[in-house]
């Protein structure tokens, strides 16, 4: 039994065309795709083939868009870190650090939605702490406090998928 070097399906001896992906097979696949320059994926590309069926076609089929990652989102740069890979971060946006202790020292005053641009939420806890004459403020400086710590314990990654990108206002 021979292998098809670019599916890795199982090939009687005397096939001369891999039944799963179409790919011609050579007397050494290896060595005639060193001595051209061509993969075999160059070669299977520039081929017409039969419709793939098996999982190992398809999985072969988009090895190259598994292998270079796209951004999660659109507001991310390319970048590498010291060893060479590939990475994405955040191009700028609001500090976890900074969200974290304005909601620890003004949550009952929601200064710290405001700050990172829930305008709505922070005028509501702003509203209450005014409008109960200081009974509310008690429970807003509770909920500042849980979410100025929950925004402190975030890398910074984190914090800006969830609550610049996903929008999560609360907790």
């Amino acid at each position: 039994m021979k292998t098809c070097p670019y599916c890795l399906s199982q090939l009687p001896d005397d096939a001369e065309t891999c039944p799963g992906c179409g790919y011609k097979l050579d007397a050494k696949p290896e060595a005639a795709a060193e001595a051209s320059g061509f993969t075999a994926a160059a070669q299977q590309a520039s081929e017409p083939t039969e419709p793939q069926t098996t999982y190992d076609a398809y999985v072969a089929q988009n090895q190259q868009a598994q292998d270079t990652p796209e951004p999660p989102y659109s507001s991310y740069q390319q970048s590498y870190d010291t060893a060479g890979q590939q990475v994405y971060a955040p191009e700028s946006g609001k500090s976890n650090v900074v969200a974290g202790l304005l909601g620890i020292f003004l949550g009952s005053l929601g200064i710290h939605k405001f700050y990172l641009g829930y305008n709505k939420q922070g005028l509501i806890m702003l509203l209450v702490s005014l409008l109960t004459f200081g009974v509310g403020a008690v429970v807003m400086e509770i909920i500042g406090f849980i979410e100025g710590i929950i925004y402190l314990c975030k890398s910074k990654e984190d914090f800006h998928y969830i609550y610049e990108v996903g929008n999560k206002p609360w907790f």
